[in-house]
C-alpha cells in the first residue's frame, strides 16, 4: 500500500467473536469480513452491533502488535467513523418534542422523508401519498389504485 489511510463510504456491521474476545468489522465494498475497529467508537455507536450503519468510515493498513494468533487478526484498522444516518435517538426527548408539532407539520415531514418535495403537492395529494404507504406498514392493509397514473391533486409525471 502506498498510502496508510483510506475514507470509504459503505454500510459497515459489527460481529463479536467471542472466541478471540474483540469484535470484527465487516467492510462489504473491500470484501473484509474482520476488520478491528477502535473501542471508543464502538462506545460511541452502538447501532453497530445491532444492525449496522451506513458511514464514512476512515481505515488505516495497521497490523496488530505480534501476538499469539498474530495470523488470525486482520491488518485493517477502522480509526474514523462518521454516521450517515440517525444513531443514538433519545426516545424520551422525542417523545416530549413531538408533541409540538402541528398535524400539517407532521405530514409536511412524512412527505420530506419520502424523499418528495411537499410543496410540490396538494392537500388531498399529501394525504393520498401518506395512505399508499400504509400497505408497506400494515400487513393488514390492501389497497387498489383506480386512477390514471396522473392524479389530478399530484404532479404530473412525464
Amino acid at each position: 500500500m502506498t498510502k496508510s489511510e483510506y475514507t470509504l463510504l459503505d454500510s459497515f456491521k459489527t460481529s463479536v467473536d467471542i472466541k478471540r474476545g474483540m469484535h470484527k468489522v465487516e467492510i462489504p465494498c473491500l470484501k473484509i469480513h474482520d476488520a478491528r475497529i477502535i473501542q471508543s467508537i464502538l462506545e460511541n455507536h452502538k447501532e453497530l452491533l445491532e444492525a449496522g450503519m451506513w458511514s464514512i468510515a476512515t481505515i488505516k493498513y495497521a497490523p496488530a502488535p505480534a501476538l499469539e494468533d498474530e495470523k488470525l487478526q486482520s491488518p485493517i484498522l477502522i480509526t474514523d467513523f462518521k454516521p450517515s444516518q440517525y444513531s443514538g435517538i433519545e426516545l424520551t426527548e422525542f417523545k416530549e418534542t413531538r408533541k409540538l408539532f402541528s398535524t400539517e407539520e407532521w405530514i409536511i415531514a412524512l412527505i420530506s422523508t419520502l424523499g418528495l418535495n411537499p410543496e410540490g403537492y396538494t392537500e388531498r395529494g399529501k394525504l393520498l401519498l401518506l395512505s399508499s404507504c400504509i400497505t408497506t406498514t400494515s400487513g393488514a392493509f390492501s389497497s387498489l389504485i383506480l386512477s390514471s397514473p396522473a392524479l389530478p391533486c399530484c404532479p404530473a409525471t412525464t
